[in-house]
């Protein structure tokens, strides 16, 4: 009697099928975590641009009127769309200031950073 030491093709077709479902479930994962990796980017540079207006801004050393500004700065070899909303407080002598970062130009998405800071009327 002959002994059959191989696989049978229907054994290899299995193989074969749970190997590619395996490879689909990782290629789809990673591509997942490049995009994450993608957001966060943007999302740390934003929060830097948001910072950086800020700070400008305090050290201006201004007394900003109650309203909305909007500008456009460049980091990272890319455009950053921000808006400063200023309101007043309980205390007449300080003001707070909202700026949020847009990757385009005042979309109607959510910011990609929002970061709060307040001024002092020091004259």
């Amino acid at each position: 009697m002959l002994r059959n030491n191989g696989f049978t093709l229907l054994e290899i077709l299995i193989a074969l099928a749970v190997l590619a479902i395996a490879l689909a479930a990782v290629l789809k994962t990673s591509q997942q975590q490049i995009e994450n990796l993608g957001y966060l980017r943007d999302q740390t540079i934003a929060h830097w641009v948001a910072g950086n207006v800020l700070n400008e801004i305090r050290l201006r050393e201004q007394w900003l009127s109650v309203g909305k500004t909007q500008g456009q700065v460049q980091m990272a070899d890319r455009n950053w769309f921000w808006t400063v909303q200023v309101t007043d407080t309980v205390d007449k002598e300080l003001r707070r200031l909202d700026v949020r970062v847009y990757p385009t130009e005042m979309s109607d998405r959510e910011p990609l950073a929002l970061l709060t800071g307040f001024i002092v009327n020091t004259k």
